[in-house]
């Protein structure tokens, strides 16, 4: 973080490693010597990509303590690209067995989708799981599909002002996705722009508006 960091002026910044892949291993490197120090175990060295040798024996297996709701919550919440990645690639697994890999999470969600979605199946592509890939694609309407489906989970969104929201960026893409909270009735919306300019807040104020003048 020292090197990536020089140049910039003073105060905070969010530096994204993951663009590189020296970067994510040095990373990944420098995390586990840390750990390794706060444990007492000396030793030096330098970082390294090698291929796992097929015959290595398994000495440690973590789960977490935390349920999958729980996941989710935390990931909605910070926005939290890693966690979405992790389930995404776990999904895969669910049907083509260990190690996970993109391209069985990719054929296991294709599956779901032409399963659950089959009239909005082809409106959705996806080339990884958090949303950061420009490849990626859905439609407003694909998205009030998924929402409607999702709706019995909704709590698992961040909560503000009446309404379970998630927001989603990149540059010259600014989307919403959520509910508006009326007693117990939760209604699907989305706003996807695909602009330079973000009028996503704008937007949504006046459609919250006409949401509440609404009988």
């Amino acid at each position: 973080m020292k090197e990536l960091g020089r140049g910039f002026k003073r105060g905070t910044h969010r530096i994204n490693i993951s663009g590189s892949s020296e970067n994510v291993l040095i990373h990944t490197g420098e995390l586990f010597r840390a750990f390794q120090y706060q444990h007492g175990i000396s030793g030096n060295g330098t970082e390294t990509e090698r291929e796992t040798p097929s015959d290595l024996k398994l000495c440690y297996v973590h789960y977490s303590s935390k349920a999958l709701k729980d996941v989710i919550r935390a990931m909605m919440l910070y926005s939290n690209n890693y966690i979405a990645n992790q389930i995404y690639l776990t999904l895969g697994t669910a049907d083509f067995g260990y190690p996970a890999t993109w391209e069985k999470s990719q054929k296991f969600l294709r599956s779901y989708l032409d399963k659950n979605f089959p009239e909005y199946a082809k409106s959705i592509t996806f080339d990884e799981g958090s949303g950061i890939s420009r490849n990626n694609r859905i439609t407003a309407r694909a998205m009030i599909e998924v929402l409607d489906k999702f709706k019995s989970h909704a709590h698992l969104l961040p909560y503000e002002d009446g309404m379970f929201i998630k927001s989603g960026t990149l540059r010259d893409v600014y989307a919403y996705a959520g509910y508006f909270v009326r007693g117990e009735r939760h209604d699907s919306f989305v706003i996807i722009l695909n602009q330079k300019k973000n009028y996503r807040d704008r937007i949504l104020q006046l459609l919250e508006q006409r949401y509440r003048d609404a009988p």
